[in-house]
């Protein structure tokens, strides 16, 4: 595919460098261009059916559990992109996180703070994966208010 003359080179990537006195920690957030492996890990919840009167069926998407589960799906699938933007690290291998074992993929936070990172540390690796995966609503806004600037700077010129 090509946009504007040029051919897209894969996915966005963005690093993300921590200072250390020992050395730079680099980490490196990649786009995740396909959520098949976790749809097949772990599958969206489906709400229960309920019967109600004159025999009429309908998903209750009010239930306590199906909300509940709903979440869990959700955090999942957050940690699972966040992992998988940062798979492409150099070096980084994770000790209590199996990408195979969706109940592990929680601890990538637990390491992080067991290694000594700071929050605000931990909390720039993870907006980094947010914003190279295009979540980020501020940068989509500054994208698309460039993008008005340039259309209205070109109708001038005409």
């Amino acid at each position: 595919m090509k946009m504007n003359g040029k051919k897209l080179n894969g996915p966005a990537t963005e690093p993300v460098v921590i200072p250390r006195r020992d050395g730079d920690m680099v980490f490196i957030a990649k786009c995740v261009t396909s959520y098949d492996d976790f749809n097949k890990l772990c599958p969206k919840p489906e709400p229960p059916v309920v019967t109600k009167p004159g025999g009429t069926k309908s998903f209750d998407v009010e239930d306590r559990d199906y909300k509940k589960a709903v979440d869990s799906w959700a955090t999942q699938c957050t940690d699972w992109m966040i992992l998988q933007s940062l798979r492409d690290t150099p070096n980084l291998e994770w000790e209590t996180v199996d990408y195979s074992q969706p109940q592990t993929w929680g601890n990538f936070r637990k390491e992080l703070t067991d290694s000594g990172m700071s929050l605000p540390e931990i909390n720039a690796i993870v907006q980094a994966t947010i914003n190279v995966n295009g979540l980020n609503s501020k940068l989509i806004e500054e994208a698309t208010n460039r993008f008005l600037a340039s259309q209205q700077a070109a109708a001038v010129q005409l």
